[in-house]
């Protein structure tokens, strides 16, 4: 779970807990797949079933989830901010989602009561989120270029380092990181540091 939706350990567990609290999901934890799982048949009554008297899934948070899976960008208002949102990442937990407007380089996180206004707009992003969702909100973020095949994707990162991890979980796709500059000289210089630090330990 943390793999594929790019979050914390913590932030999992947390999602886990809201599913047993609000929904009384029967999940259980396997130490043999090292896993949670279903103990029994179970529907999820935010996307299943209109019976009379069971929850409907609210559909701005349709809205924002098929957004970030479509990579699609948001039109916001806020009670004293509006603009083109770009969004990374929905909680159901906090009630909100987090991204940024486009033209600022500070990540929010918008709960849903503070929306005023929501909407789609036709049009899309390349951006991938490499820093922490959950534990870090960057004062400013910093944006990388990068090639992969035919495709150019924007790396949204805080320090190089989120960028060094990103790179190993997907070391078996080859990528081609065209800026900045800065970024490629920092990467580098990290580089010769550990490739100095084997060369001492294996002396």
């Amino acid at each position: 779970m943390t793999l594929a939706f790019r979050i914390s350990t913590r932030q999992a567990e947390r999602e886990i807990e809201y599913l047993r609290r609000v929904f009384h999901a029967p999940l259980k934890y396997s130490r043999k797949y090292g896993g949670y799982y279903y103990a029994e048949p179970f529907e999820f009554p935010l996307l299943f079933g209109p019976s009379a008297g069971m929850r409907k899934k609210n559909p701005v948070v349709s809205v924002i989830e098929g957004a970030i899976s479509r990579k699609e960008k948001l039109f916001v208002k806020l009670p004293e901010h509006s603009g083109i949102f770009i969004p990374y990442y929905y909680s159901a937990s906090r009630e909100g989602f987090v991204g940024r407007f486009e033209n600022s380089k500070k990540i929010l996180e918008i709960k849903l009561k503070e929306l005023k206004l929501l909407k789609t707009i036709d049009k899309h992003h390349t951006e991938v989120p490499v820093f922490n969702l959950e534990k870090s909100f960057p004062t400013e973020i910093r944006v990388a270029r990068i090639k992969k095949n035919s495709e150019t994707l924007l790396l949204v990162y805080e320090k190089p380092l989120d960028i060094v991890k990103w790179l190993l979980e997907n070391k078996k796709v080859n990528f081609e990181i065209i800026s900045p500059k800065k970024l490629i000289k920092e990467l580098l210089s990290i580089s010769r540091v550990i490739e100095k630090t084997i060369k001492a330990g294996s002396s």
